[in-house]
């Protein structure tokens, strides 16, 4: 009987506008011998395997498409960590592998990506972003909470190790909210500019996004003083100071003490390299004015 179900497969996966792969993905569910499909669970198999070949594993044994294992992942999780093609995505997804499944119990053996879904795991590599376009495509949550109550969008803008700038937009176009907060009171902003050297491209992405450089973290520090206290460009400060100017946030973001008693003129005051900047010098005169305060008050504390 099975050689008489045409074997050939063609995904049309909708939302094509975020792909920047051919359309429609096209592939066969090729011949497949029992021993090629032992290590689905393998992270080796999902760094060689093409469409074809997981199409083939999944017809023959299609509960594989959403098998947990013993360490609490299934085939998608790891496909999102190690694959290569992005087309193999598409083809768990036609299978029937669960898109939102998240890696568990909360316990579970592989520790680091424990509740994360496909999409975290995918935003979580700096080349991940064709696995993350399919699987968002396909249907996949773009605002699901992962480990530590973060979302894929902390994910996408950790600082060189995320997926960067195209994804948080593929993610935001995809319903993602970019000023959830996680478990540390964190906002993706706030994660963002915790470097000397921000990547500007995922800041204005966030910013456009709707996260703001007024937005508090837990202790109520906003995002521009952090950019104040930790970064060493410009650039990002220009970029928050004209954010915070456009959304008009309250002056007492600027001028009121975050939780360990500093303000964001105090923060940009003791950054001199940043101050070195003329523009930056002006924006740290301004605000003293605005927040009733001068120069030899700041420095003769």
């Amino acid at each position: 009987m099975k050689d008489q179900v045409s074997k050939t497969c063609e995904v049309n996966i909708p939302n094509m506008k975020f792909i920047s792969l051919a359309a429609p993905i096209l592939f066969c569910a090729a011949a497949v011998q029992a021993d090629e499909c032992e290590d689905f669970d393998d992270a080796a198999f999902w760094k060689t395997a093409g469409a074809t070949l997981v199409a083939g594993c999944l017809f023959e044994t299609p509960a594989l498409a959403d098998t947990t294992f013993e360490d609490g992942r299934q085939a998608l999780h790891i496909a999102a960590e190690h694959a290569v093609d992005p087309a193999v995505i598409a083809a768990l997804a036609v299978a029937g592998a669960d898109l939102d499944a998240r890696v568990g119990p909360d316990e579970c053996d592989f520790g680091s990506f424990c509740a994360d879904t496909a999409v975290h795991i995918a935003a979580r590599r700096t080349d991940g972003l064709p696995i993350l376009l399919v699987l968002l495509a396909s249907g996949a949550d773009a605002d699901l909470y992962g480990k530590n109550g973060a979302t894929a969008i902390h994910s996408a803008a950790a600082h060189g190790t995320g997926v960067g700038h195209h994804g948080i937009d593929a993610l935001a176009a995809s319903g993602a909210a970019a000023d959830r907060l996680d478990n540390d009171g964190w906002m993706a902003l706030h994660e963002a500019l915790r470097t000397e050297r921000p990547d500007l491209d995922v800041i204005e992405s966030l910013l456009r996004a709707g996260a703001g450089a007024g937005d508090k973290n837990e202790d109520e520090a906003p995002a521009i003083a952090i950019a104040a206290r930790m970064n060493t460009a410009p650039e990002a400060l220009f970029l928050l100071a004209e954010d915070y100017k456009t959304r008009r946030f309250p002056n007492g973001s600027l001028c009121s003490t975050d939780d360990d008693g500093r303000t964001f003129v105090e923060n940009l005051g003791d950054n001199t390299r940043l101050r070195e900047h003329p523009r930056v010098e002006r924006i740290y005169q301004q605000t003293l004015a605005l927040c009733g305060r001068s120069d030899a008050e700041e420095t003769g504390k």
